[in-house]
């Protein structure tokens, strides 16, 4: 029986969300440590929710399928993080971030503005295992468009612009259908 993308992804999902409830030897399924050597936070992604830019583009034209695509990836990084009882803010705990409404004016419509002061600078090392070698070896390029973007909304980075967010991309060569893309964030000292 062959499967459908679809199906696959769902089946991804599902491992995933048993994986982050399972924790391994040490008691973590993620790893997560503040002060010791090694990256404060990982997340493994399958390729289907890490598109590269060539997918991504084509995926910005259907509004619904970048809302399902964020939303899976919002889940697998609320999974990283409830996985190990972790706060929002405790990635960085001298960030804050305000909220302001914004109304609505002539055709625009009603949104909320963000305004985030302090924060530390991260370091985002991300690592694609395909069969395929993309184009450029670059994060974006590589897939880390989107996962960047969606730890930026979960507060896990203060901003993905070179100010604030160093990023090395790098891509292995594995079996086909063993695909993933592995994002760590790293603390970067100033």
């Amino acid at each position: 029986m062959t499967m459908t993308k679809r199906d696959r992804d769902r089946l991804m999902m599902a491992q995933m969300t048993e994986a982050f409830a399972k924790p391994d030897a040490n008691g973590m399924s993620m790893r997560i440590v503040p002060h010791e050597p090694g990256p404060l936070f990982t997340l493994t992604l399958p390729l289907s929710l890490a598109p590269t830019m060539n997918v991504y583009a084509a995926k910005k034209r259907t509004p619904w399928a970048m809302a399902k695509l964020n939303k899976a990836v919002d889940m697998a990084i609320w999974h990283a993080k409830a996985a190990h009882g972790v706060d929002v803010l405790w990635f960085m705990p001298s960030m804050k971030v305000e909220r302001s409404f914004l109304p609505a004016k002539g055709k625009a419509r009603a949104r909320i503005k963000e305004t985030r002061t302090g924060g530390e600078r991260r370091l985002v090392r991300l690592t694609r295992y395909s069969s395929r070698e993309p184009d450029e070896v670059t994060v974006d390029a590589c897939g880390g468009k989107l996962p960047v973007d969606r730890l930026v909304s979960a507060q896990v980075l203060r901003n993905d612009n070179r100010e604030w967010c160093e990023r090395e991309a790098r891509w292995v060569k594995c079996a086909p259908k063993q695909g993933r893309v592995v994002i760590e964030v790293w603390g970067v000292l100033p």
